[in-house]
């Protein structure tokens, strides 16, 4: 590093372990069996039904341990397209509820994208866990990406994972 350089920071999403089809399900299933673990799913509070898939997965992969939900509820704005769908929305999460029921907690925090002309919803999503100790009482924090076009949920672990075979 050249004098004068700024460092490079930490990674905080440093490890990952990618899956999918009857892998990722393997994977949950002998993880997930293997001890008591709690995990947290953070999924965006939306109308699309796949964001629900990873949660499902999650819920029939079975073992021991609470299975809490963090739902991102992205406040768009007054103009906001996504405000046609909010039937759809409510839809979505109430099933959410009725998937997770008394396995885990699900909790709602709103992001505001926009403060003025300023889009400042990243900013917001950056700093929903400051503090490792928020996070303590979770074996992993899981996000879902749905791959665009496609339902395959793929997650980004919290936890350090072996990878198979290693």
């Amino acid at each position: 590093m050249s004098a004068g350089a700024t460092p490079i920071p930490p990674i905080r999403w440093r490890d990952y372990v990618l899956e999918k089809g009857r892998a990722l399900i393997d994977f949950w299933s002998e993880h997930l069996g293997e001890r008591e673990r709690s995990l947290l799913l953070v999924l965006g509070r939306g109308f699309d039904p796949r964001c629900r898939l990873g949660l499902e997965m999650i819920l029939a992969a079975g073992g021991v341990g609470r299975r809490d939900v963090l739902g991102l509820d992205y406040d768009e704005g007054e103009a906001s397209p996504s405000l046609a769908y909010a039937q759809r929305v409510e839809d979505n999460w109430t099933r959410i509820g009725s998937a997770v029921q008394d396995r885990g907690t699900i909790e709602l925090r709103r992001l505001p994208f926009w403060s003025g002309t300023r889009r400042v919803g990243p900013l917001h999503a950056a700093n929903i866990f400051n503090l490792p100790e928020e996070l303590a009482r979770f074996a992993r924090a899981l996000h879902t990406a749905i791959k665009k076009g496609r339902g395959d949920p793929t997650f980004s672990p919290r936890e350090k994972v072996p990878r198979r075979g290693g």
